[in-house]
């Protein structure tokens, strides 16, 4: 396999969307993992039931798979380029 990196990808990649749904998706499940715990968001626990971060990371994770597919115009000055 050939591996390259995306042209500018300093610039481009924090664009892309599905690197934003990836980070959300990561996020939620830290959120869950701590949450498990009961450390940071007691709070949340007679609000939200148990593995509510987790499914929000699953719901992240499947949109970034989506946003994989969907060409941004944004990012090549008008032409079509694939997203993420």
């Amino acid at each position: 396999m050939n591996f390259e990196l995306i042209d500018e990808f300093k610039k481009r990649f924090p664009k892309y969307w599905s690197v934003w749904l990836a980070f959300l998706s990561m996020l939620s499940s830290v959120l869950e993992v701590v949450n498990a715990f009961g450390v940071v968001l007691p709070a949340f626990e007679a609000t939200l039931p148990p593995g509510r971060f987790s499914m929000l990371s699953a719901v992240f994770a499947v949109c970034g798979i989506v946003a994989r597919a969907i060409k941004q115009k944004s990012l090549s000055g008008g032409q079509d380029v694939k997203a993420g």
